[in-house]
């Protein structure tokens, strides 16, 4: 089970479920970036702001990495056609899904 994706497959398809949370923490630390900017606080304040700002960078990062190679799979089998998604991407109650014929799986990885 990954923090950032599921990714499950079936006899005739693999899906991807993504999971917002991580877009939280992204959009949590540009808004107390925003209140800090805008209003006088003090060092320790400001310290706390840096310390966030580094845990949402550490979460992207690794994010990136841990999605990278279910991404070039959704990317060749989005260029052959045939990919359905559904959801939202910020809505954890309906997040987004991408579903992957195994067709076009086989086809990608034989070009």
């Amino acid at each position: 089970m990954s923090l950032f994706f599921e990714r499950e497959e079936t006899e005739d398809e693999v899906i991807v479920t993504h999971k917002p949370y991580f877009l939280y923490v992204l959009l949590g630390a540009l808004l107390l970036a925003a209140i800090s900017n805008n209003f006088e606080f003090s060092e320790t304040a400001k310290s706390v702001v840096g310390l966030v700002w580094l845990f949402a960078i550490v979460i992207f990062i690794c994010r990136f990495i841990s999605i990278r190679g279910v991404q070039k799979e959704m990317l060749g089998a989005m260029k052959s056609g045939g990919v359905s998604i559904s959801g939202s991407r910020f809505n954890p109650k309906d997040p987004m899904i991408v579903r992957i014929p195994k067709i076009l799986l086989s086809e990608t990885n034989n070009t």
